[in-house]
């Protein structure tokens, strides 16, 4: 693969990293003063940011792609040009080893190299790389594993309930899921889960979840299609949606069953609502024999009014499933309660009606 390198050129922010400015422009101010060598000490570069209110996320998020790398001593090194190939690398790398999500790295560097008068060398860099068009090159970009060692310590302390272990690395940890790093934040979700450095918290699982599972943590995904497919009332169409996301339906067979008995519940209901579209017909010629007088009272008036109303009931109870399904989509919730609720209101109706 060619080594293309883009020369200076005058920056343009552009209307993806808008919310990224005042972070450039601070990132501009202590680079211009200090020279990108300033990027080296982390501490320093978070007390300026701060000073002139940049988001306290960006800040961490910033720090960690900052610590886990050589970035400021390899960008000083080449304050001209950055290649093309060096930048999907550091993107990469820094997603494998701080963790954090590919879109969010992307836009910290295009604030880093904004700083430097390059952001135009992003321009032409996908968000996403294919493994086969990567290519790693030894030229002074070095990402430590401290963040893997981290998540790999915090497994082995949860697997053996080492209560002591996981608050020694709490801090750590902490720190990752303030950053946003889904692994991180589904971590803390498994600690709240089990009682494990902090008390049980139901709430306090699904916050993390939820944000781990937005950043894309298959983990988080797979245990909240777990949770929706296991409750009292199952919500299969939002545990299926869950299990389908980043390949987490693929991390055990017990889900790839559930999806089998979700996918299943859809012919079912498509069936259940045909069989509740004839009923709902049949209910309504009896509503009509009932008005005439042919059953219950010859001749009475409130037979025409509780026919009416238990028709005009019973077809919107039919055309709200129909809506549900059809429309809405939702396509794997229980249907074998409509039928009842048609025969329910029918039945309530006739009985006024011989009243």
């Amino acid at each position: 693969m060619k080594n293309a390198f883009i020369k200076y050129k005058k920056p343009q922010v552009s209307q993806a990293h808008l919310e990224y400015s005042n972070l450039g422009e601070s990132l501009r101010i202590l680079v211009s003063e200090n020279g990108i060598q300033a990027l080296g000490e982390v501490r320093k570069v978070e007390d300026f940011l701060r000073g002139r209110g940049v988001n306290n996320l960006q800040i961490l998020q910033l720090s960690l792609l900052l610590e886990e790398s050589n970035l400021s001593r390899y960008l000083s090194k080449n304050p001209g040009s950055v290649s093309l190939v060096d930048i999907n690398n550091i993107i990469t790398c820094a997603e494998r080893t701080t963790g954090l999500r590919r879109d969010a790295i992307r836009d910290i560097l295009a604030a880093i190299l904004y700083s430097m008068d390059l952001s135009n060398a992003l321009v032409h860099t996908p968000v996403q790389a294919t493994g086969g068009q990567i290519a790693y090159q030894d030229r002074g970009i070095v990402m430590r594993e401290k963040y893997r060692d981290i998540e790999s310590q915090i497994i082995q302390a949860v697997n053996a309930k080492d209560t002591k272990k996981l608050l020694e690395l709490l801090p750590d940890l902490n720190r990752l899921a303030e950053a946003g790093v889904p692994q991180a934040l589904y971590w803390k979700g498994v600690c709240y889960d089990m009682g494990l450095g902090a008390e049980k918290n139901l709430d306090k699982v699904h916050e993390y979840m939820e944000a781990a599972a937005r950043g894309g943590c298959p983990e988080a995904n797979a245990y909240l299609g777990d949770y929706y497919f296991s409750k009292d009332i199952p919500d299969f169409d939002t545990a299926l949606r869950y299990y389908t996301e980043i390949g987490a339906v693929a991390l055990n067979r017990t889900r790839q069953k559930n999806v089998r008995v979700i996918l299943a519940a859809e012919p079912k209901n498509f069936k259940m609502l045909c069989m509740t579209g004839i009923l709902t017909a049949i209910l309504i010629v009896f509503n009509v024999m009932m008005a005439q007088g042919v059953l219950f009272k010859p001749g009475a008036g409130s037979n025409v009014v509780w026919a009416w109303i238990s028709s005009i009931l019973v077809l919107v109870t039919y055309a709200l499933s129909c809506r549900t399904f059809f429309i809405l989509k939702l396509k794997h919730i229980d249907y074998k309660v409509i039928p009842a609720i048609s025969m329910l209101l029918f039945s309530l109706c006739t009985f006024f009606a011989m009243i």
